[in-house]
């Protein structure tokens, strides 16, 4: 039976959960909000990949988004830690940075300053979480430890997130066949052996009953498979 691969209620709780997460991560572009509230951002989202981690583990794959859902709340999610621990450096007023300068006569110069523009900041995020980390370097404690977070965050994403997405994308592969066999006797006919055989997805637990009839009348074995409706 082929996977629901839309917006069932589970993942429409998901996907509203994460943008609302999203929208509230890009409020310190337009104003000013408390450090903590940021990093109560970073929190949320790290917690809701240890969420979908454990529903894996324990598999109850019918709390875990579908197949398209999951495909916008991945990048969604690592958008949303970009944009919350960009927010962090702009707010923090110990963080600074290391930043390289190549004067006019070639010769490279270091100087630590603060993080002020908000273009950088996202740029200085998205550098580190990829750990890429090519045009700023933290030169403060307090750089030191949320950089370590954010790369920790990453990795977070990347090896738990990831591969929850990408079992759902496989369609977490495999059944469960139950078989029940009982004798039925028929007013003025003989008796009859019926088999049933139940296929539960291991996904959707929706179950494929076939009832397969074996008549025994006559000394004789006939199968008889009901079409659909009987």
């Amino acid at each position: 039976m082929a996977l629901d691969t839309g917006y069932d209620k589970q993942s429409k709780l998901h996907t509203v959960g994460v943008g609302v997460l999203f929208a509230a991560s890009l409020l310190w572009l337009v104003t000013t909000i408390p450090l903590f509230l940021l990093w109560a951002f970073v929190i949320a989202a790290d917690a809701y990949a240890c969420f979908l981690l454990i529903l894996a583990a324990l598999r109850k794959p019918k709390l875990i988004p579908n197949r398209f859902p999951a495909l916008v709340i991945v990048p969604v999610l690592f958008l949303t830690l970009v944009s919350a621990f960009a927010g962090i450096y702009i707010e923090s007023e110990t963080i600074t940075w290391q930043k390289t300068e190549i004067g006019a006569d070639g010769k490279v110069t270091g100087k630590n300053q603060r993080i002020d523009q908000p273009k950088e900041a996202l740029y200085a995020s998205l550098e580190t979480i990829t750990t890429y980390g090519a045009t700023a370097l933290p030169a403060s404690s307090p750089a030191n430890l949320t950089v370590v977070i954010e790369l920790l965050s990453g990795a977070l994403l990347l090896l738990m997130i990831l591969p929850i997405l990408v079992a759902r994308l496989a369609g977490f592969e495999g059944s469960v066949v139950r078989e029940q066999v009982f004798v039925e006797k028929q007013e003025g006919k003989d008796w009859k052996i019926i088999r049933v055989q139940t296929t539960e997805n291991s996904i959707s637990n929706t179950a494929n009953n076939t009832k397969m009839q074996i008549d025994t009348a006559n000394g004789k074995v006939a199968l008889q498979v009901p079409s659909e409706g009987q």
